[in-house]
């Protein structure tokens, strides 16, 4: 998994220096955004929940 990760990386590296060379500002920014977005809101959230312990509620 980390080896797609890092080759995924090194190949939007490529296409970033290849867009800059060409001067199309708007796909470059766009793969910007997706290399530097962060994780999915769902994703922080599960994490959030998982972590906070919430107080145990005696039910009457």
């Amino acid at each position: 998994m980390k080896e797609a990760k890092k080759q995924w990386i090194e190949k939007q590296c490529v296409i970033i220096d290849k867009e800059m060379t060409t001067i199309t500002r708007k796909k470059t920014n766009n793969t910007l955004k997706t290399l530097t977005k962060t994780v999915s809101s769902r994703l922080v959230l599960h994490q959030t929940l998982t972590v906070i312990s919430l107080p145990v509620v005696p039910q009457s």
